[in-house]
């Protein structure tokens, strides 16, 4: 091949132009840098794509964990209202049951006073119509003793009183004593 010169404007410039052949060779090293870069670039995109996706199903997983937590709790704290539900209920059962035990409680105490007082009241009028008939039965022998006494008062004024205040004196402890005996009951 032969270098032929050309004329141009600025000079003499050598066939084939080497202007020419230098942009030729550039578009071409663009071209395949160009090829280049985009394969680079599918193969960044595709990494991305698939670290993207990764993160989309770990974040699809989270959220099932999280859901999945969040129900755990929901059952536990209904497992424990209940528990504590079931308690109270068995508290207020019991307090339930303690109220009516105590008025039932109470109104036989009410009922057993009752009855005691009548009870007291009866052996009370029984004891008082006792002591009435003990002191009716005292006096009649006090009274006795007392006629006794003036009947030996009269027999005896002349062999002296002492003996009289003696008798007297007996007559009364002794009824005294009846007396005391028959309260004492």
């Amino acid at each position: 091949m032969r270098a032929e010169l050309k004329e141009s404007q600025l000079g003499l410039v050598p066939v084939p132009d080497p202007t020419v052949l230098t942009t030729q060779s550039l578009l071409r090293e663009i071209a395949s840098l160009r090829e280049l870069l985009e394969t680079r670039i599918a193969g960044v995109g595709d990494i991305f794509a698939e670290r993207l996706g990764g993160m989309d199903k770990a974040i699809k997983l989270l959220q099932e964990y999280t859901r999945q937590l969040v129900a755990d709790i929901d059952n536990k704290i209904e497992n424990l209202r209940k528990l504590h539900q079931e308690k109270f209920d068995g508290i207020e059962k019991r307090f339930q049951d303690q109220k009516e035990a105590l008025a039932t409680a109470l109104n036989a105490a009410k009922e057993a006073v009752g009855e005691q007082t009548k009870s007291s009241g009866a052996a009370i009028q029984k004891s008082e119509l006792s002591t009435g008939k003990q002191i009716e039965g005292l006096d009649s022998k006090i009274t006795d003793i007392k006629e006794r006494i003036d009947r030996i008062e009269g027999k005896g004024e002349g062999r002296g009183s002492m003996w009289t205040y003696v008798v007297s004196a007996v007559s009364l402890l002794i009824a005294a004593g009846s007396l005391i005996f028959a309260l004492g009951r």
